[in-house]
């Protein structure tokens, strides 16, 4: 009788501590299946669109990377007629650095978009950032400041290119661009761009219709030119 009453005992006990370990790796498997997501204030970054909007994408962009380049040139100009200029959306680039020489690149949009001080310059930003993607070349120098400052000048004449070579020649956005990329990395661990998050939420398929979802309108993607307020025309860099 004894032993059948620990026998019953022994089974009750081994189903409670097969139920518990259950849910607490049920519990674990979920949170480490938890999307990346923003916690962090991103309003003094470059921004298009409506501050106030209830859909906020921010985009980690790298300047030197194939596929930040193809989501500039062919998905931001959808983004940008569909939700940008129409309001609905507030648009957020942080550019970051982690590809060789790549750096000098990144510094000279936070130039810009910093040229008036306490001023932000989104418009600059943009401009520069669109010539830079349109211009990117598979030459490994061709993130010189010569070639930046040409690319300035093409983007737009309101970028000062005096104060853009002073701005690169001291490093001073240096800590900037680290800290931008250390963000990065603390949200999605190992580097790769773009990055995208909408309300805070990364969403790791990036197409226009994936995005169009995950801002809360299913449409199909269309062709649009670039949508910079300001363009650059097209640069040949020099070789180094």
């Amino acid at each position: 009788m004894d032993q059948q009453s620990s026998t019953q005992k022994f089974l009750i006990i081994a189903t409670i501590t097969a139920m518990v370990l259950f849910v607490v790796g049920t519990y674990i498997a979920n949170i480490s299946h938890t999307p990346e997501r923003i916690t962090e204030d991103a309003s003094e970054q470059p921004s298009l669109g409506n501050p106030k909007a209830p859909v906020k994408v921010i985009v980690f962009l790298e300047p030197k990377s194939k596929e930040s380049k193809n989501f500039n040139d062919n998905v931001f100009p959808q983004l940008d007629r569909t939700f940008i200029v129409t309001n609905k959306i507030s648009y957020t680039v942080v550019p970051i650095s982690y590809l060789a020489d790549s750096g000098m690149a990144a510094m000279a949009l936070e130039c810009v978009y910093y040229q008036e001080g306490k001023t932000f310059n989104n418009d600059l930003f943009f401009a520069l950032l669109n010539t830079m993607y349109r211009n990117q070349s598979s030459s490994e120098s061709w993130t010189t400041e010569d070639n930046l400052v040409q690319m300035a000048k093409q983007a737009s004449q309101r970028i000062d290119t005096d104060r853009l070579k002073k701005c690169l020649a001291s490093n001073v956005y240096n800590t900037q661009v680290r800290r931008n990329t250390d963000y990065a990395r603390k949200l999605i661990g190992t580097l790769e761009t773009p990055a995208v998050f909408v309300n805070g939420v990364r969403v790791k398929d990036y197409s226009f219709e994936s995005l169009s979802k995950a801002i809360g309108v299913d449409m199909p993607a269309t062709k649009a030119p670039s949508a910079s307020k300001e363009s650059g025309a097209d640069v040949v860099p020099s070789e180094q």
